[in-house]
Parts: structure tokens; C-alpha cells; sequence
């Protein structure tokens, strides 16, 4: 009797460690199961924070440099002996600025007219080989030729994507002056450069030499609705009467002999040397 009762006090302990074992193996599955989930859903949330996070640094820096950057390597300057500098900026911006009140409205607005007014030249620049340097306020500084050089289409490519700036602000509105229009004033230069990335907390892809200051100069010193260049590359692959010559006395620099054109007269240009056509 004593055996049997034995017998059967360890038949339950067994049945009862055989469920237990079974639990803690169903467990240990579903855990395992529930981690290849986990593990699998945030790879994907971190890939996807990567490809934005990569998208934002390819926006701020060319991609080959930011392709360096990510490894840790150093980005050595390079030269580029050929490439068209553009800077603009939009005419009696201060005055723009300064209407309207309060202040505190009145700078709101300005943020968004440089936000919409900026959108719309990202956009025509990403129907060209130009690449965006920076803006600084109302100035807005791209250019061709870098960081892929492109022989001498740099200097179309500028042109081309001068007009559609200047066609895009037939239909822009300033939010806070909708009876007033916007207009640009225009610089623009050819010649070399050296680029190179400049800063380790915020890096920056900043161009180099004095083609940089020349058309910076070709800006400050334009008027509004004119494409005003120095008389460099460019008037040679223009071959044209078309352009206005003068000279123009720039600080430290003395007398430079440069040109200017109506945007009109640019259009027609563009289409008799390259036969580009512009709907306005």
C-alpha cells in the first residue's frame, strides 16, 4: 500500500514537472517570438530615422562630402578652374520688411515670404545642375560647375535657372503686402574656386577665391530685373551685341569691365544659342 501510494505521489510530481517544463518552454518561445518582432520593428524605425537624418545632411552638404563626413574622413579642398557663381538678392527687402505692424506680425511675415519665396528657387534648382550654397537673409548664393563639373553648361544652367526665378515671381505674393510684387537683383560670375568644408560641431561646404567676391560685387552694385555678369567666360559663349558693356569701378579692385542684360533679352539669347524656351 505504502508502495503504491508512493508510486503515485511521484507519478504527479513528474506530470506536474513536465507542465511546468512545457509552460516555461511555451514561455520562453513566445518571448522569443515577441523579441524577433520587437528587434524586427525598431530596425525599421531606426533605418527610417536614418534615410532622414541622411536626407538632411544631403540637403546641407553634397553627398560625395557627406559620404566622407559619415565615414570620419577628412575632406580635402579641391579646386574647380571653371564654374558660374550666382548671387541674388531681393530689391528693397529693408523696406519690405519694415511694413506692416505690429513688429512682432511684421516678422512673421517676412519669415514666411523668405520661406515661400526660397521653396520655389529650391525647387526650379532641382530641375538643374546648380548646386545650393547658402542664403543669408534675402541673399540667395548657388552654382554650377560643382561638386560635378559639367564643362562649360555652367553657364547655361545659370541662365536657364535665372529665368524661371525670375518667371516664378510673376505670381508670388508677399503674404502681408499682397499689392506689392517682388523683384531680384542678379550677379553673376565665372571662374574658379576652391571648396572645402569648413567646422566639426556644424560642418558647412563654404566656396573659395575671388570669383566668389566678383559676382557678390555683380549683385550689390545691379538693379532690379537686370542679369548683370563681369565680362568673363561668359561674353564668349554668348558671341552676341545683345549685352550692354561698361565698366564698373569696384572697391579694391578698380575698374572691371563687365556687362548687363535684360531678362527679355536673355530669353531670346538662350533661345538662339541653345534654343531654350521659357512659358511665361
Amino acid at each position: 500500500m505504502h508502495t503504491n501510494s508512493r508510486q503515485k505521489y511521484y507519478r504527479r510530481n513528474w506530470l506536474r514537472c513536465n507542465n511546468l517544463m512545457d509552460y516555461v518552454f511555451n514561455m520562453l518561445e513566445r518571448y522569443a517570438s515577441t523579441l524577433e518582432e520587437d528587434v524586427a520593428e525598431r530596425t525599421k524605425e531606426l533605418m527610417e530615422e536614418k534615410k532622414k537624418s541622411d536626407i538632411l545632411l544631403y540637403r546641407m552638404l553634397p553627398r560625395q562630402v557627406a559620404e566622407k563626413l559619415k565615414l570620419g574622413l577628412y575632406v580635402e579642398p579641391e579646386t574647380f578652374d571653371s564654374v558660374t557663381v550666382f548671387f541674388s538678392d531681393v530689391v528693397s527687402f529693408t523696406t519690405i520688411a519694415a511694413k506692416g505692424t505690429p513688429m512682432q506680425a511684421c516678422l512673421c511675415s517676412v519669415v514666411n515670404l523668405l520661406n515661400n519665396l526660397y521653396t520655389i528657387f529650391d525647387s526650379i534648382i532641382d530641375a538643374h545642375d546648380v548646386y545650393k550654397v547658402e542664403t543669408i537673409g534675402d541673399g540667395y548664393l548657388c552654382v554650377s560647375g560643382l561638386p560635378h563639373r559639367n564643362g562649360h553648361e555652367h553657364i547655361k544652367e545659370i541662365c536657364n535657372m535665372s529665368l524661371e526665378f525670375m518667371n516664378s515671381l510673376g505670381n508670388f505674393t508677399i503674404p502681408h503686402l499682397p499689392n506689392d510684387r517682388i523683384n531680384l537683383r542678379i550677379g553673376v560670375h565665372t571662374g574658379s574656386v576652391v571648396t572645402g568644408v569648413v567646422g566639426q560641431t556644424m560642418p558647412r561646404y563654404c566656396l573659395f577665391g575671388d570669383t566668389v567676391n566678383t559676382a557678390s560685387r555683380m549683385e550689390s552694385n545691379g538693379k532690379r530685373s537686370v542679369f548683370r555678369f563681369s565680362s568673363s567666360n561668359i561674353v564668349i559663349f554668348f558671341k552676341t551685341n545683345v549685352l550692354h558693356n561698361y565698366y564698373l569701378d569696384l572697391k579694391c579692385k578698380g575698374p572691371l569691365k563687365s556687362c548687363f542684360i535684360y531678362f527679355f533679352e536673355l530669353l531670346s539669347l538662350l533661345v538662339s544659342c541653345w534654343g531654350y524656351f521659357i512659358s511665361f
